[in-house]
C-alpha cells in the first residue's frame, strides 16, 4: 500500500507543478492587461506621466516637465540577460537595425534614473496632478487601479516604459515612435526584451510576458 501511496504521489507532482506554473501565467498576464488598461485611461484623463503633476495647473510647454521614463510595481527589480536570446530571434522575429542585442540595450529597464511608482500614479494622486472637474479627459479622475500594483507571480516588479508615450516631447538620443509595453520578466526572472524598439520592427523576446500599449 505504502508503495502504491508513494507512486501515486510522484505521479501527482509533475501534474501540481504545471498547474501552478500555468496559474501564475495567467495572473501574470491578467495583472499585465489591467496595468495597460490604467494607463490608458490615465493618459487620456491627464496626459504626461511626470514627477511634479502641479505643474500642470500653469501655463507651460509639456517640455518643460520632468518626465516618468519608468513606472515600477511593487517587488523586486529583475536582472536583465548579457544578450537578448539568439533562439528567440531565430523563430522568425526581426529587431530593428538601431536596437542593440547585447545588454546596454535592456539595461535602461532597471538603471533607468527617471524612474517613479506605479501607485503614485494610478492609484492615488500622489503627484499632485490636476482633479477632473467635468469626468473623463479632464484630470486625474483616478483610482484607475483598485489596490497596490503588487509585483508579478515570481516576485519581481512589473515595468511600463513609460517615457515612450506619444505626446512626449523629442529627445536626444530616443526615437520618435517607440514601443510601450508593461512587462514581467517572466519566470526566468531576466528581461531579455530591448527597451527602445521602433514601432515598426518591435517584438517581445525571450520568456518576457507584456502587454504592449502602443
Amino acid at each position: 500500500m505504502l508503495v502504491v501511496l508513494m507512486a501515486l504521489a510522484g505521479a501527482l507532482v509533475p501534474v501540481v507543478g504545471d498547474t501552478i506554473a500555468t496559474a501564475r501565467m495567467v495572473r501574470a498576464r491578467n495583472d499585465l492587461s489591467q496595468l495597460a488598461v490604467a494607463l490608458t485611461n490615465f493618459q487620456r484623463d491627464v496626459g504626461p506621466i511626470v514627477f511634479d503633476g502641479s505643474r500642470l495647473r500653469q501655463p507651460q510647454t509639456v517640455s518643460s516637465l520632468r518626465i516618468v521614463d519608468l513606472l515600477v510595481s511593487d517587488g523586486e527589480l529583475p536582472d536583465v540577460a548579457d544578450v537578448v536570446p539568439v533562439e528567440t530571434l531565430a523563430q522568425g522575429l526581426f529587431l530593428d537595425p538601431s536596437v542593440g542585442t547585447g545588454r546596454a540595450a535592456l539595461s535602461a529597464w532597471v538603471t533607468n534614473a527617471a524612474t517613479d511608482r506605479c501607485d503614485l500614479h494610478l492609484r492615488i494622486n500622489g503627484r499632485g496632478y490636476p482633479e477632473s472637474q467635468a469626468g473623463p479627459g479632464t484630470g486625474w479622475n483616478g483610482p484607475y487601479v483598485g489596490k497596490p500594483v503588487a509585483g508579478d507571480p515570481w516576485g519581481h516588479a512589473y515595468l511600463i516604459n513609460t517615457g515612450f508615450l506619444r505626446g512626449l516631447p523629442p529627445r536626444a538620443g530616443r526615437c520618435a515612435n517607440c514601443a510601450v509595453y508593461a512587462i514581467s520578466a517572466g519566470p526566468n526572472g531576466q528581461i531579455e526584451t530591448p527597451f527602445q524598439q521602433p514601432l515598426a520592427n518591435a517584438n517581445l523576446l525571450g520568456d518576457d510576458l507584456a502587454v504592449r500599449i502602443q
